[in-house]
C-alpha cells in the first residue's frame, strides 16, 4: 500500500501504467484508490474504462474455435494431461489472449506436479484480466500443493477481496491454514463461510474433518450430519462420520456409515479398508446381507490353526490359498486395497503417525521412539511370509504385543519379506526374540532367527547411532532433552492424540488380510518368486504392486532367486 500518495498522484501513477499497456499494476493502483477513496468520481470513472479496455483487447485474439477448446477438455478429462499441455502451447501461440487455453494448461501442469509453471500461467492469466478471481484460486492451490501455505493464504485473500462471496477459496483457505497448523483458524474460516453460504456442504464436512483432530467428536458428528442433510450422497463424509462412530466406540453404527459410503460409491477404496479394518476387531451385532460383512465372515470360518510342533508346510499354506481365493471369487466384492501390512494389533495405538510427523518435519527422534523395540524376522520368500503370518496370527505374548507382517518396498530400506513384533523396552524385546526364535526354527527352517531393532527404519539414516543397540547397559544414543519443547510445540499445531477405545484384533482371518495376500502375491510375482504354485487365474492380480516388485528387484544390489534359497533351507513339504 502506497498510503503516502495522495489520490491525484495514485491517478496519474496508474494512468502511465495504462498508457504503456501495464494493466495489471494499474489495476493495483486503481483499487487501493478506491479502498481509500470509494466515493472518488474520477477513480471510479478511470477504473470502470480500464476494465472496459481489459475486455475489448481480451476480445482481440482470443478467439479459439469451440471445437479446439473441448478437445483439449477431453484430453484433460481423460488425465492426458502432457498431450494438454503440449496443444495448449502451440494454441496460445496463435491466440495469446484465449484465457481457457491459459487456465487448461496451468491445470495439466499442476495435475503434473509442475507447480512452478502452473503458478507462472496463471500469473500469464492474470496480467489479461487481473481481476478475475479463478485464476487467484488456481495459483493459490497450485502454491499449497508445492508447499508454499503462507503464499497461498495470500493469494486466496486475494480472491475474496475481488469475489467476497467465492465459498470454495474458503474451503481451500481453511485446508491451507490447518497444513499450516493453525487449526483454529481453519475452523473460524469454515464458520465465515457458512454464515454465506449456509448450504455449503463441503464447509460442514472439513468443518468436521478440523473438529475431528481437536477431539470434539460430538461436535464433529453434527458437522458431518449437517453435511449429509444438505448432500445426502456426500459419500465422505458418511466415511468420516463412521471413523468419529469408531473413536466413540460406537461400532455398528459406525459401519453403517462405512456401508453407506460404499453404496453411494462402490469404488470408495477409504470406506472399503475402513469398513474391513473395523471388521478386524468387531463382529456386527445384527445379521447382514451386506457382500462384504457375509464375505468377510465367510472367510473367518477357515481355519489357520495348525499344530504348534510341526512344520508349516506347502500343501498347508497353499489349502488355505485356494479356499480364499474361492471365495473372493463373488464379482460383487471389491477384492483392491493400497494397504500392503497386515496387522495383528493390541489395544494399545503407538501412534506412529504422529512421531513419523514429528521426525520428517523437524529431524528429531520423538521421546516415545526411544523405548520402542521390534523385534524383526527377515523372510526370505511369499512362503515365508506367509508362514511367520501363520504364527504371528497364533502367537501367544504375555502383553498380546502388536505384529505385522510386510513386503517391503521403502527405498532405502533392504529387504523384501519382513515380519516385525513391537515391544516396549529391551527387555522385552529380548524375551520375545529368544521365543519367537524357538518357534520360528520349529516351524519354518532351522536356520531362522529374529533380531531386535530400535524404533523406526528411517531413523538411523538420520541419526546413525539411533540403531546400535546394547543388551545390556545404556545405549549409545539417548534422548535429546532440547528436543522436547519442539514435540510440544508440533503437538499444539497438528495436534494427533493416540486413539481411545482400541479393540484388539480377532484371531483368524479377514477380508482385509484377503485383499493385502492378493497384493503380497502380485508383488511376488514382481520380484519373480517362486515359492508358491501362485496361478494368475487363481489371484485377483494388482499390477501396481506387481510393478513396486520389479522396481525393488532392479534396485536391490542382491538379485533374489527365492524358490532356490529357500528348497536349500526350508523343511520339505
Amino acid at each position: 500500500m502506497q498510503a503516502s500518495l495522495p489520490v491525484s498522484s495514485l491517478l496519474r501513477k496508474a494512468q502511465r501504467h495504462v498508457k504503456a499497456e501495464e494493466f495489471a499494476q494499474a489495476t493495483i493502483l486503481y483499487r487501493e484508490a478506491l479502498f481509500r477513496f470509494p466515493k472518488n468520481k474520477k477513480a471510479i470513472q478511470e477504473y470502470h474504462n480500464l476494465k472496459n479496455l481489459i475486455a475489448s483487447q481480451n476480445a482481440l485474439n482470443s478467439e479459439v474455435s469451440q471445437e479446439q477448446v473441448q478437445e483439449l477438455i477431453g484430453l484433460y478429462e481423460q488425465g492426458k494431461f502432457k498431450e494438454v499441455l503440449s496443444k495448449s502451447k502451440s494454441l496460445i501461440h496463435l491466440f495469446p489472449k484465449a484465457v481457457i487455453l491459459y487456465n487448461l494448461k496451468g491445470a495439466s501442469s499442476a495435475a503434473l506436479k509442475k507447480y512452478d509453471e502452473a503458478i507462472e500461467t496463471y500469473k500469464q492469466v492474470l496480467k489479461i484480466q487481473p481481476e478475475y478471481a479463478d485464476a487467484y484460486n488456481n495459483m493459490a492451490n497450485a502454491l499449497q500443493q508445492k508447499g508454499d501455505l503462507d503464499e497461498a493464504i495470500e493469494t486466496y485473500k486475494q480472491v475474496l477481496i475481488i469475489q467476497p462471496e467465492y465459498a470454495q477459496a474458503y474451503t481451500n483457505m481453511a485446508n491451507a491454514l490447518q497444513q499450516k497448523g493453525a487449526l483454529d483458524e481453519a475452523i473460524e474460516t469454515c464458520k465465515r463461510v457458512l454464515k454465506i453460504k449456509p448450504d455449503f456442504a463441503e464447509a460442514f464436512k472439513l468443518l468436521g474433518d478440523f473438529l475431528k483432530r481437536k477431539n470434539n467428536l460430538s461436535e464433529a458428528i453434527a458437522s458431518y450430519k449437517m453435511a449429509i442433510k444438505i448432500k445426502p450422497d456426500y459419500f465422505e463424509a458418511h466415511n468420516n462420520m463412521g471413523l468419529v462412530l469408531q473413536e466413540q466406540n460406537e461400532l455398528d453404527a459406525a459401519i453403517d456409515s462405512y456401508k453407506m459410503a460404499i453404496k453411494i460409491k462402490p469404488s470408495y477404496l477409504k470406506a472399503q479398508d475402513n469398513l474391513t479394518i473395523l471388521l478386524t476387531e468387531h463382529t456386527p451385532i445384527i445379521p447382514t446381507s451386506n457382500p462384504t460383512i457375509v464375505t468377510h465372515q465367510g472367510l473367518r470360518k477357515i481355519p489357520l490353526s495348525h499344530n504348534v510342533c510341526e512344520v508349516i508346510t506347502e500343501r498347508h499354506i497353499m489349502n488355505i490359498v485356494d479356499r480364499v481365493q474361492k471365495l473372493l471369487k463373488d464379482e460383487t466384492i471389491n477384492t483392491e486395497t493400497n494397504l500392503s501390512q497386515i496387522y495383528r494389533r493390541n489395544s494399545q495405538d503407538l501412534n506412529c503417525e504422529r512421531h513419523m510427523a514429528v521426525f520428517n518435519q523437524h529431524s528429531i527422534i520423538p521421546e516415545f521412539c526411544f523405548g520402542c523395540y521390534k523385534v524383526q524376522v527377515e523372510a526370505r520368500s511369499i512362503r515365508e511370509l506367509l508362514s511367520v503370518f501363520l504364527i504371528f496370527d497364533q502367537l501367544e505374548l504375555e502383553n498380546n504385543n502388536t505384529r505385522k507382517c510386510m513386503i517391503e518396498f521403502r527405498p532405502k530400506i533392504p529387504g523384501f519379506y519382513k515380519g516385525y513384533v513391537y515391544c516396549r523396552g529391551i527387555d522385552e524385546a529380548s524375551a520375545v526374540s529368544k521365543y519367537l526364535n524357538r518357534i520360528l526354527q520349529k516351524r519354518i527352517r532351522p536356520s531362522m532367527f529374529s533380531e531386535i531393532k530400535r524404533g523406526c527404519s528411517e531413523y538411523p539414516h538420520t541419526f546413525p547411532a539411533y540403531k546400535e543397540i546394547n543388551i545390556s547397559g545404556p545405549q549409545l544414543m539417548n534422548y535429546n532433552p532440547k528436543w522436547k519443547r519442539i514435540e510440544i510445540e508440533h503437538d499444539e499445531k497438528f495436534p494427533i492424540k493416540p486413539k481411545n477405545n482400541i479393540k484388539p484384533t480377532l484371531r483368524g482371518l479377514s477380508l482385509l488380510d484377503c485383499k493385502i495376500l492378493q497384493n503380497w502375491f502380485s508383488y511376488a510375482k514382481g520380484i519373480g518368486d517362486q515359492s508358491l504354485d501362485l496361478k494368475d487365474e487363481n489371484i485377483n492380480f494388482r499390477s501396481q504392486f506387481y510393478e513396486i516388485g520389479q522396481d525393488r528387484l532392479r534396485r536391490n544390489q542382491k538379485q533374489i532367486q527365492p524358490q532356490a534359497v529357500y528348497g536349500a533351507s526350508g523343511h520339505g513339504v
